[in-house]
Order: C-alpha cells, then sequence, then structure tokens
C-alpha cells in the first residue's frame, strides 16, 4: 500500500471515528438526562446521514434506528411535557410514558452493541497497516 492509499484510509478511519464519538457522546447526554432536545436529534441525524456515506449497510441501518428512536423519544418527552386536559389525554401520556421508558432502556442497551458494531470500521490495526 503506497502512502497516499495509507493516507486515504486513515481519513477514512478518521471520519468513521467521528460517526462513532456523535454516538457515543449522544447516547451518554440521553441517559445522563433521561430526555432528548432538538439539536441532539439534529446531531443524530447528520450522523446517519454522513455513515450512510462512511459505513456499509449494517451500520448504516444501525445509525437510522438509533436517529428513528431518538426522533420517536423527542416526540413523545414534546407530548408528555404538556398538562393533559382531559381524562383520554391522561390515558395517552401514560401510554406515551411507558413507551418513552422502553426507548431509554433500548438506548442503555446500545452501549453493549457498540464494540461489535463499529470493530470492523474502528480496528486501528487494519487501517493501512500503520
Amino acid at each position: 500500500m503506497n502512502d497516499l492509499e495509507k493516507l486515504k484510509q486513515f481519513d477514512l478511519y478518521n471520519r468513521r471515528h467521528r460517526v462513532f464519538d456523535i454516538l457515543v457522546s449522544s447516547l451518554q447526554e440521553i441517559l445522563k438526562t433521561r430526555t432528548i432536545e432538538d439539536k441532539q436529534v439534529l446531531k443524530l441525524h447528520t450522523m446517519k446521514v454522513q455513515g450512510y456515506f462512511l459505513f456499509e449497510e449494517d451500520v448504516s441501518n444501525y445509525l437510522d434506528e438509533v436517529f428513528k428512536k431518538a426522533d420517536r423519544l423527542l416526540y413523545l418527552r414534546l407530548f408528555t411535557d404538556q398538562k393533559p386536559a382531559n381524562d383520554k389525554e391522561a390515558e395517552e401520556a401514560n401510554k406515551a410514558i411507558v413507551e418513552k421508558n422502553q426507548i431509554m432502556k433500548w438506548f442503555q442497551k446500545q452501549f453493549e452493541n457498540l464494540k461489535s458494531k463499529f470493530a470492523s470500521y474502528l480496528d486501528f490495526r487494519s487501517v493501512g497497516k500503520i
């Protein structure tokens, strides 16, 4: 492998690692605050789009799933932040809280999945044999 190819491999590695870092920091923030903000969803959307061009379908699909869960969590947060006006809305809010808790549990489990999802892409030993 010549120097230019090694440089390209290293650049690809860095770009992939940035996506991974965004994912990890987003997961940490979601779990720390037990909520999500618009800016985090936008950051995850950017991560998803970048990932589409940097990873194979396995990770690309995973990043899409993370984004969709985050987007749903934001919707549920906005929905449950409002006071219910009647019993029907209170019942819907309770269902939303249950779903929100399920999504939070899903996010907690993602730290266990990160190594297996990204290992083949971020194993530095395989980057141009540097």
